[in-house]
């Protein structure tokens, strides 16, 4: 016998989920990698989620997005990160951001990105980085050239 309960505009995109039965049991308010809860916090977009469970663990992250724009251009970007403890037992954190600026002109925009992300987990311990530099030119194409660390 199985107990569940999903709040969101559908079964597979519920932030709010509850399910006990089955050997198994998990309380979600949003997921890492599915949908979210969801705010404005000082006019930016911020998710976060709290995942709890027999196979989970404690998963915990939140994120925030900034926009500025204006007719010539714009700067986005988004920060995020998150730690849990799973039941093996194993510690894992993450942190990953993102900028990009732009310069808009005739219809196209050019200008710089760039992305990293770490990730860090024990036993064993390991910490994964990785991180690009990009440059939009528009119709022209794209540039990338990324970089990783590995411990």
């Amino acid at each position: 016998m199985a107990f569940e309960f999903d709040l969101g505009d559908s079964e597979g995109n519920a932030a709010v989920a509850l399910h006990a039965g089955n050997g198994s049991w998990y309380v979600h308010a949003g997921e890492r990698n599915g949908a979210r809860i969801a705010t404005k916090f000082c006019n930016y977009d911020c998710t976060g989620y709290l995942m709890l469970g027999s196979e989970d663990g404690l998963q915990v992250g939140a994120g925030v997005g900034i926009y500025l724009g204006c007719s010539l251009g714009h700067i986005s970007g988004n920060v995020e990160a998150g730690c849990g403890i799973t039941p093996g037992p194993k510690i894992s954190g993450y942190a990953s951001g993102n900028v990009k600026a732009e310069v808009c002109l005739l219809g196209g925009c050019i200008g710089p990105s760039i992305d990293v992300s770490v990730q860090i987990s024990a036993p064993p311990v390991s910490m994964t980085c990785n991180a690009c530099f990009g440059f939009d030119m528009g119709p022209v194409g794209h540039l990338k050239k990324c970089g990783d660390f590995t411990l």
